[in-house]
């Protein structure tokens, strides 16, 4: 699934940059740490757009839920202990939440 510039392998579980290949493992990010970090590190990258950032930080909400899996209120809440898992439930509850909305949407 591609959206801009990064393109998620369900599969493999990896986000990657379209443009340069860069990979980011998302079985690393386990932690609040983590993925913060690895936004601090693409957002230093010399190729990086305010766009590829934005995406990138989307890409971890829509997959990961970072405020309900590892952080909440400033606490880290991680590590997650299985991000396969994480993906799905998150994507569960974005398929709810987007049925619901359409639901309004057509009444």
């Amino acid at each position: 699934m591609r959206v801009n510039e990064w393109c998620f392998d369900e599969d493999l579980l990896l986000l990657t940059h379209v443009r340069t290949d860069y990979e980011i493992d998302l079985e690393t990010c386990l932690t609040s740490a983590k993925i913060l970090d690895w936004i601090m590190q693409i957002a230093a990258k010399t190729w990086v757009t305010r766009s590829t950032v934005g995406d990138l930080v989307e890409w971890f909400r829509l997959l990961m839920h970072p405020h309900g899996t590892v952080c909440s209120m400033g606490v880290e809440c991680g590590p997650i202990k299985d991000v396969r898992a994480a993906i799905q439930a998150n994507k569960k509850i974005q398929g709810l939440v987007e049925g619901i909305i359409h639901e309004r949407e057509t009444k």
